[in-house]
């Protein structure tokens, strides 16, 4: 995961504990999770919104697994 912390000490242990999050669903899925801290925020906001990211990913792998 290309990972890019918060500035902002208020977020940094959330920041941190998600990136502890998103290494273990890379390594559970064999997938890349591009996340960025300051930008993202959204897409990690709800236990949902990170199985709907995953799932993208995966299709998105897949996709382009098989158009190889």
């Amino acid at each position: 995961a290309m990972l890019v912390f918060t500035e902002d000490p208020v977020r940094y242990k959330e920041t941190l504990d998600l990136a502890v999050i998103v290494f273990d669903i890379e390594d559970t899925f064999g997938i890349e999770i591009p996340y960025n801290a300051n930008e993202e925020v959204e897409a990690f906001a709800t236990v949902g919104s990170v199985v709907d990211r995953v799932k993208s990913i995966i299709a998105e792998t897949k996709a382009s697994g098989a158009a190889a």
